[in-house]
């Protein structure tokens, strides 16, 4: 997407329209109140009913709570601290929706439906997913091998489409921040000259992205939106070749459950996409089985590897995935 591109938020409550440039900007005073059960916009006109329910999460950087909007079941996310406002995180969750949406995926990120003040605080109402998560699926599959090449397939194309269209990482995915849905689901995207269709028995879903940037190849990697301030380095490049899979290839490895069940194939071809040069990260996260520690590699400023980058994989994954992944 061009930096020059105007986008609309409108849909999720915040009016006017935005270059990619301008979202930090966003006048705040603009958004809508959430006062007695209600949204109400900065215009005082009903937006929907909101009814915070219960609290399901409480989490280092926000807590998620059950509510029912409009009648129907949604999420609310609260920021941990007042000045940590939720504007970006819901504004770059919402454009990865609609790109993905746009593509025929509309499963694969939850739909945020309203950006809001409740007192000081900005919070955020999104879809509510019903899914598995990823220990549970490895503890139960009767094929764990298939299901981790479909989960990757998926994966692949979702990053490789976000990327291309927004310049946009993750930077955040984890094995946590997945959910998995016992629903077959058909993928069709172009990539370069080759269109690639994946048909999967299942359906993967990417939650939170509290910690996303918004890159411009103009600014030569110097992020137009990063989240996770105090945590990320503020100019850390975005984005950054293969940084969102060498996450989750780590976290995975240190899941006892999908370590355990997993073939050697699985795990040499892990080693290979986790090398660089003559060293793989694949022995540390088996040692460690915490993905922590690869959030200070990957924070370098010079952090690239390209056996992680979707397409590389992508390619592994067409030899592995034969009739379910073609490429035309």
């Amino acid at each position: 997407m061009s930096s020059s591109h105007q986008i609309s938020l409108q849909e999720i409550g915040i009016p006017g329209s935005y270059t990619i440039a301008q979202i930090p900007g966003i006048e705040l005073h603009s958004l809508p109140h959430w006062v007695r059960s209600q949204i109400v916009t900065a215009g005082k006109e009903l937006r929907t009913s909101l009814d915070i329910q219960s609290q399901l999460d409480h989490g280092s950087y926000g807590n998620v709570y059950e509510a029912n909007r409009g009648g129907l079941s949604v999420l609310l996310k609260q920021p941990r601290m007042a000045e940590m406002n939720l504007l970006q995180e819901a504004v770059l969750q919402h454009l990865a929706h609609k790109t993905l949406e746009s593509k025929g995926l509309p499963w694969a990120i939850p739909k945020v439906y309203d950006v809001f003040w409740k007192g000081k605080e900005i919070w955020f109402s999104m879809e509510k997913i019903k899914g598995i998560s990823v220990q549970d699926w490895f503890a139960h599959t009767a094929t764990p091998d298939k299901d981790t090449f479909f989960l990757l397939a998926q994966l692949c194309c979702i990053l490789a489409y976000l990327e291309v269209s927004l310049n946009l990482d993750h930077r955040d995915l984890k094995t946590s921040n997945l959910l998995l849905k016992p629903e077959p689901c058909t993928i069709q995207m172009q990539f370069n000259d080759s269109l690639w269709k994946l048909q999967s028995p299942f359906s993967v879903v990417l939650l939170d992205f509290g910690f996303a940037c918004l890159g411009s190849e103009g600014l030569r990697g110097k992020p137009w939106v990063t989240l996770g301030d105090g945590i990320l380095p503020p100019m850390d490049p975005c984005p950054k070749e293969g940084r969102d899979l060498f996450h989750l290839l780590i976290s995975l490895l240190g899941l006892p459950i999908f370590r355990d069940r997993v073939s050697q194939q699985i795990h040499t071809l892990f080693d290979k996409w986790l090398s660089v040069g003559s060293k793989s990260y694949g022995p540390m996260a088996r040692k460690w089985s915490n993905e922590q520690w690869s959030y200070l590699v990957s924070s370098q400023p010079n952090f690239s590897i390209q056996s992680c980058c979707p397409l590389r994989i992508l390619q592994d994954l067409f030899v592995e995935l034969k009739g379910s992944l073609t490429r035309a």
